[in-house]
């Protein structure tokens, strides 16, 4: 059975991809499953965070065809990773053939079988990278936060996946929205309420689920490792296990 691949996608940054990207492997790991952590975003953050090293072969020689994908796999204390590295840099350039947007795809393909769950960290902004994903994903989480870029992001996602769906490159749904950094505040909760509406309209289906502010991932970070090991009994930890569970309840169901 193939592994489900789920990208986390916004194009703004800093809204909580890299994160969320963790946290979600890690829960679904600690639930026994085998996970692989695909990490695109060029300043390397996933890979750097959850313990990984940026200076083996990665994801970027996996896509170059330099090295076989199992090869270039890191076996991480929480889940496996193909780490990023800066080379990602070039890969506008270096992956422009109209057919290179299928090569995530066929990465994947030749490894999915050996998990349960695949989760991709995109690099913000519409780039080749980010497209890539789009064709390779079964799902796409949307992590965002208060700021008004981010449901600018969300509507963007939203364009970018009905194009490559309309032109039979993509299947992939949006399975859900995280609201990061929450707070109770007026503009937080306004800010919901926009989520909400770009939902009804696009995905009624989809889940909007809220992680509250806290300093455990930053604590965490330093440590490279996830809060669900570091800091567990923390709020952003709770909220992100309930959002794994979410997520398994719905993949269930389907």
């Amino acid at each position: 059975m193939s592994a489900v691949r789920i990208a986390l996608a916004n194009q703004k940054g800093g809204v909580g991809k890299t994160t969320s990207s963790i946290e979600l492997a890690a829960c679904f790991s600690q639930k026994k499953n085998k996970v692989l952590v695909v990490d695109l975003e060029q300043q390397m953050d996933t890979t750097k965070y959850s313990g990984g090293n940026y200076h083996l072969p990665g994801i970027y020689e996996a896509l170059s065809g330099t090295i076989s994908p199992k090869d270039a796999i890191q076996r991480l204390p929480e889940f496996d990773i193909l780490s990023a590295s800066p080379k990602l840099s070039k890969a506008d350039d270096e992956f422009s053939k109209p057919t290179d947007v299928l090569k995530l795809k066929k990465v994947l393909n030749s490894v999915d079988d050996d998990y349960d769950f695949i989760f991709i960290d995109t690099n913000p902004g519409r780039n080749r990278l980010l497209n890539m994903a789009y064709i390779a994903s079964d799902y796409l989480i949307i992590p965002t936060d208060v700021d008004d870029g981010s449901v600018d992001g969300i509507r963007s996602v939203f364009a970018d996946l009905e194009e490559y769906k309309e032109a039979e490159w993509s299947n992939a749904e949006v399975l859900g929205v995280i609201f990061t950094r929450v707070e109770n505040t007026g503009m937080h909760r306004y800010q919901e309420e926009q989520i909400q509406e770009i939902l009804n309209e696009k995905a009624p289906d989809a889940f909007l689920m809220k992680v509250r502010k806290g300093i455990a991932a930053t604590e965490c970070k330093s440590e490279g490792t996830s809060m669900q090991v570091g800091k567990p009994t923390s709020n952003p930890a709770s909220d992100y296990r309930k959002i794994a569970n979410k997520i398994l309840d719905l993949l269930t169901k389907e």
